[in-house]
């Protein structure tokens, strides 16, 4: 079973699987669009076609084997219902995508151990960039300490 399963192939979750593949993690996709699998196939060992929303899809898939799961997919009722099915099939650690702070606490609450919300997160990130402007680059660790790559 792969290390990581990342489960929808939108913009965030294609280039999530693509970056994880690229540092030479095991990854298995899954997604219902076929083009998309397609596309991802040539960055991944193993990407697979199927609705994530039906149970026995991730059933066969042996979620519980996974280090780690990402629903990284828009739908917001898929979402929530790929992240219950999960933590019912015995996932490690699931990590899910949210389009705000109600969505986040919803996911938490069925069963993500993490929840990102890109928009957010990249938000504040560039935010901190912009106003400080010798960082180069950082690493928040914990809500008041960070790690900073720093121009002299």
């Amino acid at each position: 079973m792969a290390r990581f399963l990342v489960i929808g192939l939108g913009k965030f979750g294609f280039y999530l699987a693509r970056k994880l593949a690229e540092e030479k993690q095991e990854v298995l996709c899954l997604d219902k669009d076929e083009r998309v699998v397609e596309e991802i196939s040539q960055y991944v060992p193993e990407a697979l076609v199927g609705d994530a929303t039906r149970k026995e899809v991730l059933k066969n898939l042996a979620v519980s084997e996974a280090e780690k799961v990402v629903v990284a997919t828009g739908d917001l009722t898929a979402s929530i219902l790929i992240t219950l099915y999960l933590k019912e099939l015995g996932a490690k650690h699931i990590v899910a995508k949210a389009r705000d702070e109600d969505h986040a606490r919803i996911l938490s609450l069925v069963g993500a151990n993490r929840v990102i919300i890109p928009e957010k997160d990249s938000a504040l990130r560039e935010a901190q960039l912009l106003v400080t402007p010798n960082i180069i680059d950082f690493l928040p660790l914990l809500p008041d300490f960070s790690v900073a790559k720093i121009d002299p």
